[in-house]
């Protein structure tokens, strides 16, 4: 099994997970963007929205009857259009009417935990892949989703906090032959982005703090293709296939280019900078970097030999993997390398240390970091030293970033991991496929499995349920 596609983008269509389909070449009329930052319920103010204790809004919803989600999900009366919609059927959850918590955790293991990767009773139990991904408030995650869900039923964002998959905020496209969402912003669970080719494309921004509506950037004329997506407190941005990276503030919402350039591989920010991997002129793998402050682009990484692949910053420090070889742009590699540096509030320049040598030769999509501990997927040789086949070729790779000590975590039997969702002082968070045989698998997640970070050496050992 091999894990080589760097370049094809989501775009998220209905009808069936299979039909969830790449683009590589869909472009969208460019047309003036909206006026303003727009909440997505003016009249909130009128509505009865206190909190419970947990700061989840009080609910009058339809129980967990079996059919209860498909119920909540139709009942328009739970649910407010999104202003300026253009051509769009699109509708955010009131929040005085979210569906009951619904996930529940069951052990799967020495250090294991696993639990449906849907939030909410009576609909499919599995969800896409590339579009899950995971924020954090405090220490709490919250998980953002995204449902293609059979026949002529509406897809669907959520975000859900992860322990009891408590809904805060969600929404759904009904004419989803004409809007659909987008898979950018992995990283950023309290986004989702939205696009209506005559239109462009706008972001909806949810609370992690309570349940309450989204805001809305305007309506951006759409750059060519885009290929990741990164949001901080005050700014987010997006990176396109032709290579410019643009950037928005949330009061206005509307994306301005920082830089152009040759393709972005992959992007990350926290408040004070975005970072993001590129080539330079010479076809180089270098890591770039932006300051929302002083408004100016400089190039952070660039390595002798070797090509930055992927990035990700934590509060201190950014991280990033390097790889060589003749193919490393279309994802295969000879040789693949951690790095790590400081990277102080206002530093333009770092002293890379290497945390380990990989060994990796393929499938180094993303990279995600957490204490003492950064993970991926990686691919690696078979015993003739070619490429692996078959799910154990890929396992998740957990490094100690004091140590260099490698794991290689297989996945469960008859099951595959697919993502790394996210790294956390004490586990990992992973998206899991129960049919690695189906080729829909390959763009679905069915379970969430939670795996300790004490557990490792035990992990990396195989499976005894």
């Amino acid at each position: 099994m091999t894990r080589r596609v760097r370049w094809c983008i989501p775009l998220l269509a209905a009808g069936a997970v299979g039909s969830t389909h790449c683009s590589c070449e869909r472009t969208n009329d460019p047309t003036e963007p909206g006026p303003t930052h727009q909440d997505a319920s003016p009249d909130m103010d009128a509505l009865d929205s206190s909190n419970s204790d947990d700061g989840v809004a009080e609910t009058q919803t339809p129980d967990g009857e079996p059919d209860g989600g498909m119920a909540w999900l139709n009942n328009l009366a739970y649910w407010k259009p999104m202003p300026d919609a253009k051509q769009c059927e699109v509708y955010s959850a009131d929040p005085t009417h979210l569906p009951p918590a619904f996930r529940t955790w069951t052990d799967c293991g020495t250090g294991c935990q696993a639990a449906p990767a849907q939030a909410i009773a009576g609909l499919p139990t599995d969800v896409v892949r590339n579009p899950t991904g995971v924020a954090f408030l405090k220490s709490d995650p919250y998980v953002r989703t995204y449902s293609v869900l059979p026949g002529a039923n509406p897809n669907l964002w959520v975000l859900s906090r992860l322990s009891d998959g408590a809904v805060f905020g969600a929404v759904q496209f009904r004419n989803w032959q004409t809007c659909f969402g987008y898979a950018a912003f992995v990283d950023s669970a309290d986004v989702a982005a939205i696009v209506e080719p005559s239109s462009g494309m706008r972001v909806a921004r949810f609370a992690l703090d309570s349940a309450k509506p989204p805001t809305w950037s305007p309506w951006n004329g759409v750059l060519p293709i885009y290929t990741t997506g990164f949001a901080a407190s005050t700014f987010w941005g997006l990176s396109t296939l032709a290579g410019t990276v643009a950037v928005a503030d949330w009061l206005s919402g509307t994306l301005a280019p920082v830089d152009t350039g040759s393709v972005t591989f992959s992007s990350a920010a926290r408040s004070d900078v975005a970072v993001w991997t590129t080539q330079n002129g010479v076809s180089k793998g270098v890591v770039k970097a932006y300051s929302p402050t002083a408004k100016n682009v400089w190039t952070l990484v660039d390595q002798p030999v070797s090509n930055a692949s992927v990035v990700a910053l934590s509060p201190a420090r950014i991280y990033w993997v390097t790889v060589s070889g003749p193919g490393w742009t279309s994802g295969s590699y000879e040789n693949s390398a951690l790095w790590m540096s400081e990277l102080p509030v206002g530093a333009t320049t770092v002293a890379p240390t290497k945390v380990a040598d990989l060994q990796a030769v393929a499938g180094i999509l993303n990279l995600h970091v957490g204490g003492d501990h950064a993970a991926t997927i990686a691919c690696f040789p078979g015993p003739d030293g070619g490429l692996g086949s078959g799910v154990e070729a890929c396992p998740v790779l957990v490094v100690s970033t004091s140590t260099g000590k490698l794991w290689k975590l297989p996945s469960r039997p008859g099951k595959i991991f697919h993502n790394v969702l996210s790294v956390s002082d004490q586990e990992l968070l992973l998206g899991e496929s129960n049919n690695p045989s189906d080729p829909a698998a390959a763009q679905r997640i069915d379970t969430l499995v939670r795996l300790k970070l004490d557990a490792l050496d035990a992990l990396q050992n195989g499976w005894t349920n």
